[in-house]
């Protein structure tokens, strides 16, 4: 739950590479995707995702975005999700504060979920431990 509360029904739009801009740099960032919706009870709220696979973690990048996420409001976060663990812990310490919740692809999409409606991921198995 990365807003600390439910979401139930509402409206959301779903942009690849939007175009935002970089007030401090004077330029334009774009964004792997951001999810941006209004709850039922009327609360807006929009996520920045970054992704990265084949590529490193870049500080710089994700500072930047994350000031994206602020400016939205309380309500929006930064999210990043990489293909190993070093890069998921260096996105963290890039906001101590918290700002960016950081996973690991293998908890986003999980090979076996997939499986189960008949479907293949793409990514490599992993080994994956449930807790709880």
């Amino acid at each position: 739950m990365l807003l600390d509360r439910d979401i139930n029904g509402g409206t959301w739009e779903i942009t690849t590479r939007q175009t935002e801009a970089d007030v401090d740099a004077g330029t334009s960032i774009y964004p792997d995707l951001l999810i941006d919706g209004e709850s039922s009870d009327g609360d807006q709220f929009a996520f920045y995702c970054e992704h990265k696979w084949d590529s490193r973690c870049d500080a710089a990048q994700l500072k930047k975005y994350g000031k994206l996420a602020a400016r939205k409001g309380q309500h929006a976060r930064l999210v990043f999700a990489s293909a190993n663990y070093k890069d998921k812990c260096e996105a963290a310490t890039c906001f101590p504060d918290g700002g960016c919740d950081c996973f690991l692809w293998e908890d986003v999409f999980l090979e076996r979920a997939f499986k189960k409606v008949g479907l293949n991921s793409g990514m490599p198995s992993a080994n994956v431990r449930r807790q709880g």
